[in-house]
Order: C-alpha cells, then sequence, then structure tokens
C-alpha cells in the first residue's frame, strides 16, 4: 500500500528539514571545533579553518531564523 507523503510546502515538512539542517549542521560545526583544536595541538596555522567555522554558524542561525519564522504565527492567516 503506498505511503501518504505530506506536499513540499506543507509546514510540518518544512520544519522536519529545517531541524534535519540543524542537527547537520551542528554536527559539521563540531567537527570543525575538534578539527581547529588539532590544528592548533600540531600548530597549525588554524585562520581558514576558523573561517570556516564562522561560516557554518551564520548558515546555523539562518536555519534558526527559517524555524523560527515557520513557528511564529503569521496575522494574515
Amino acid at each position: 500500500m503506498p505511503r501518504k507523503t505530506l506536499p513540499d510546502d506543507d509546514p510540518r515538512r518544512q520544519l522536519a528539514q529545517l531541524e534535519r539542517n540543524i542537527v547537520e549542521t551542528d554536527l559539521l560545526i563540531c567537527r570543525q571545533i575538534a578539527r581547529i583544536e588539532r590544528m592548533a595541538e600540531k600548530g597549525d596555522n588554524t585562520t581558514k579553518a576558523k573561517a570556516v567555522l564562522y561560516g557554518l554558524g551564520m548558515v546555523c542561525e539562518y536555519w534558526y531564523a527559517q524555524r523560527e519564522i515557520l513557528l511564529t504565527p503569521h496575522e494574515h492567516e
């Protein structure tokens, strides 16, 4: 029997995807922090790695903002 799926524009589906994006980005941030720590221990230059970490942080902030927008009741609805 075919499984029912939610339409792509369904808020529950969008929220689930945002949650996955947040979890995945948080994991990337943790890995990048560990990478920077290893690099620092070896005396490597961490400038570029820290820039990547900053970018990942910005992406995560974006996902959180998108989730907040989705969860905020809209006046026109």
